[in-house]
Parts: structure tokens; sequence; C-alpha cells
């Protein structure tokens, strides 16, 4: 069940960094510092990176379509709570906006481990990690879908926090290991489906250099959420390199290659999250993972 319900369109609920409205989003926007200081009543954002890419289904003959895959260094996460719920996400500064809004008749839906929305007309469809549930303080991550089942539109996925400073970085010669979840999506051009695998990524700031991987990767049937069986083809490792609190690894599964860009998340990097592309075969693979 914790892997299979971690995935689908992750991107939901977080808290956030910084102020200001975009497009669709709540104006007065207060700053995040974790997630035991949400507020109540209000909006907060989170600052974080996100990819993004437009797509066209063909509801006959699921053939499936991927445009350029597109970074949005500058993505936000903007959560409203009422009475300790949150009631409205909206992610912006990406190609792939998303709104979700319990005023316009969207619906969300609490799994144990995931929180699910989606619009009133069932075409945008967002799934987040329960923050709470799995431990994180300052951060989240996620996939989300626009346009699912008109044939078109564009997916998105994301990783957002309260990024550590680099002057914050531990400087331990002991590598640190953070332990999560990745969740994504996956096309072979003839249909598509969620995936979810466990994380793990090891740090070692002393020789600013980073190895990532994932294990049990299995695939998720987006209509009913259930697991469609064992993908392990698609367990990506790969190693790179840490700089500020950033990091890129390049990485490779038995079918693909690709790239993993991570961040550092807390007051001395106590979480990690970060968003992944990867190819080949006739495979897309995007997703995104946190750990703590």
């Amino acid at each position: 069940m914790r892997n299979y319900l971690l995935l689908v369109c992750c991107g939901l609920l977080t808290a956030a960094c910084g102020g200001g409205s975009g497009v669709g989003s709540p104006g007065g926007t207060i700053p995040f510092t974790s997630w035991d200081n949400v507020p109540e009543n209000g909006t907060v954002r989170l600052q974080g990176a996100a990819k993004s890419a437009a797509y066209s289904y063909d509801l006959i003959t699921d053939n499936v379509d991927v445009g350029p895959i597109v970074s949005d260094d500058n993505a936000y996460l903007d959560i409203t709570f009422k009475n300790g719920e949150a009631t409205r996400v909206v992610i912006g500064n990406t190609g792939a906006p998303i709104d979700v809004n319990e005023a316009d008749g969207a619906v969300y839906q609490d799994f144990g481990i995931v929180i699910a929305g989606q619009t009133a007309d069932g075409e945008d469809t967002l799934v987040a990690a329960d923050e709470l549930d799995l431990g994180y303080q300052y951060q989240n991550f996620g996939v989300w879908v626009i346009g699912y089942n008109t044939g078109a539109g564009t997916v998105g996925t994301g990783s957002f926090g309260l990024s550590t400073a680099a002057a914050d970085l531990p400087t331990s010669s002991i590598p640190a290991t953070y332990i999560g979840y990745s969740a994504g999506l996956v096309t072979d051009g003839t249909g598509y489906f969620g995936t979810t695998a466990d994380a793990q990524i090891v740090a070692d700031f002393a020789a600013s250099g980073v190895t990532v991987s994932t294990s049990n990767t299995r695939l998720v049937d987006i209509d009913t959420l259930l697991d469609a069986g064992p993908a392990g083809e698609l367990d990506y490792s790969g190693t790179g390199t840490i700089s500020e609190s950033t990091f890129d690894a390049s990485m490779i599964s038995a079918l693909t290659t690709g790239t993993a860009e991570g961040q550092f998340y807390g007051p001395n990097a106590e979480e990690v999250g970060g968003t992944f592309t990867s190819s080949g075969n006739g495979i897309i693979h995007v997703g995104s993972f946190g750990a703590n």
C-alpha cells in the first residue's frame, strides 16, 4: 500500500517561502518555515523547481506523444488553509500550472500517506505525499496531470521546500544517508502509468559528491490507483556533484538514461528532494523524490 499509493500525480500539501501572488494564486502569502508552523487560516508559498511537458493522447489507439521537457527553476506552490485543512493548491511559474480549489468544486481525499486533489471536471489531478505520515518538516514533492482523459494537456513534476543555505550544509566526512520515496509518470508511447519506488540519496558533503538510487519500482494504474505490477527495469542509480545546496547527478536504468536534480532542505540539510527525467528505448520517465 505505502508504495503504490505514493504516486500518481504528486504535488500537493506543502508550505512555502516568499510572498506575492501569481496567475490563479491567492494574494497575501506568508513565509514557510516548517510544517509545524503553517497557519490555521491563510496561504503559504513553497518555492522550488519543476519540470513540465505537453502531451497528446489518442483515446482510441492509446498512442502517447510527449513534447520537450522544460525545466522551471522558479516554480512555486501556494497552499491555502481553512481551519487547518488545505482547501486550495496552486502551482505556478511552470509550463503546467494547476489550481485545485474547493471553492470551485474541487475535491480532496485523504488516502493516509497521500492526499489527492481533483478539479470538479475531473480533468486536472494532483496527489501529494502526506508530510506528517512520512515525517517531513521542510519539503514535499510530486507530479500532476492537466487535461486528463481529454486527449491533450500537460504534466508537471516538482520538488518544493525550505532550501538549505549553502553555508549551513554539513561538513562531516561521514556520508549522510537519506531514505524516502519516488513518484513518477512513464510512457512507452502506447499508454502511460504512474510509478512508485523507494529512493536513497547518499551525500558526501566533505567531498561534494552524491549518489542517487531507486529500488522496488512498481507501475500504478492511473485510473484506479491500483498496483499494476513490478517494473524493476526502471530502477535507476547515478552519481553527481553537490554545488551550493543543490546537486546534479547522471542516472541510468536497465532501459533509460537521464539526470536527477536535487535540493537539500531544512536549516541543516535535514531533508533532500528533487526531480528526474530519463528516456531510452522509446520510454520517457519523469518524476520527483523526497527523503529524510
